[in-house]
């Protein structure tokens, strides 16, 4: 006879006793092990470290994965996501720091005459598409068998313009300021996906998160729901308000974006914050949202009515390079794979054409406010969703593609 306060064994002088946990476990239905005496110990072995991890990075992946993923189940798959991320942000920090040193020693600044700066960079003018220009900057490069490598980043800094700043830095040297104003990406790659349209009714319940751009009072205030569909396609659907009285000449299209309802204008001449409110909350019952992404800008009070609302939990997101990269670069990666459906929203678009990129000295990139041309609003609301999204990545049963396997001969 077994009671979950003791485990009662007739004959047995140890009746009445509280059970070992692992016997507790399972008479709660929960997998219990008995160790055998000769059951065979592997050892622990840690994560790999990727191939394309730089050495510098590859040099922090060990120190952080020595300890902690010899243990299974300490780290998960957006640990070691992170974890990827430190250590080429720590290997380019490191790359920069090397070369702004080499080039105060070159010119005379510091004087260590116990350092050779050696510096293979682009030459001004020169066109970092010509093959030639590739084995200048890299002398090594067929030794080390990389030209694929740099081929391969110099057709994706076309692709992808936003790539561009740290091809130049990484692959040819080149840290010049010019370099780190550039376009987001090809709307030609955006168009190739985004027109399709969106079967909301398919799409409710499923795993969602939203962003919020709040406006500081004449702007477009923008919230985004995005939904994660089937084999890795995400669903940006947008609700993006301004003023009535606004000044329009704030934004050109103004009465075409009001037409075809890719705009909302509400009443007066300052933000309504109900209007996102009430938008945030439309989408957290429609979907299963999982997270709510605020940029701490003007948010202060939706925050605090979104938290005593309890309908999801509410992330503030810095407008820095390091806590975007990650959105921006999975925001790209969806364009470019045609994996980001958006209906077809025309202010989405427009939007879209007036993105600008700012990089720091790690490669790291965000949306840049100041430097783009018109406004921006509803991707620096979409990016704050994906930034979310792409650390939530949920585990598959393997019982989702196939029944329980059962053997033909009993188990000795």
């Amino acid at each position: 006879m077994a009671t979950r306060a003791g485990l009662v064994v007739p004959g047995n002088s140890n009746s009445g006793k509280r059970p070992k946990p692992n016997a507790l476990r399972v008479l709660e239905g929960m997998r219990g092990h008995r160790p055998l005496r000769d059951e065979p110990k592997f050892p622990p072995v840690a994560p790999v470290c990727p191939d394309w991890m730089p050495a510098l990075g590859r040099e922090i992946w060990e120190k952080l994965t020595d300890k902690l993923g010899r243990v299974p189940g300490w780290l998960s798959d957006s640990d070691f996501l992170v974890m990827e991320r430190i250590g080429v942000a720590y290997a380019r920090w490191r790359t920069y720091e090397a070369n702004h040193y080499a080039v105060r020693v070159r010119e005379g600044q510091v004087d260590d005459p116990t350092f050779l700066p050696v510096m293979f960079g682009i030459r001004e003018g020169a066109d970092y598409h010509d093959p030639a220009v590739w084995v200048e900057c890299n002398p090594s490069l067929d030794e080390l068998g990389l030209r694929e490598d740099l081929a391969r980043d110099v057709a994706l800094s076309d692709t992808v313009p936003s790539s561009r700043p740290s091809t130049l830095r990484f692959r040819f040297c080149h840290w010049g300021r010019e370099a780190e104003e550039r376009l987001w990406v090809n709307l030609e790659s955006y168009d190739a996906c985004a027109k399709e349209p969106i079967d909301r009714a398919k799409l409710k319940g499923r795993p969602a998160w939203v962003g919020v751009d709040m406006a500081s009072r004449f702007d477009i205030a923008s919230v985004c729901c995005v939904v994660r569909g089937e084999a890795g396609v995400h669903h940006a659907l947008w609700r993006s308000f301004i003023p009535r009285d606004v000044d329009r000449a704030q934004v050109p299209p103004y009465d075409q974006f009001l037409a075809d309802g890719s705009l909302e204008a509400t009443e007066g001449n300052t933000t309504s914050y109900k209007a996102v409110f009430d938008a945030v909350v439309g989408f957290c019952a429609e979907f299963d949202v999982r997270e709510i992404a605020l940029d701490p800008h003007e948010t202060a009070h939706l925050a605090q009515e979104l938290e005593e609302e309890s309908i999801a939990t509410v992330i503030n997101v810095q407008g820095t390079c390091a806590a975007q990269n990650l959105g921006v670069k999975e925001t790209e990666r969806l364009i470019v794979a045609g994996l980001l459906r958006t209906g077809g929203n025309a202010c989405a678009r427009w939007c879209l054409r007036n993105v600008r990129i700012r990089s720091n000295s790690m490669g790291e990139v965000k949306l840049d406010k100041e430097r783009s041309p018109e406004k921006i609003d509803l991707w620096s609301a979409a990016v704050l969703a994906i930034g979310r999204a792409v650390l939530d990545q949920e585990d598959v049963s393997v019982y989702a593609s196939r029944g329980i396997l059962t053997l033909d001969e009993p188990f000795r």
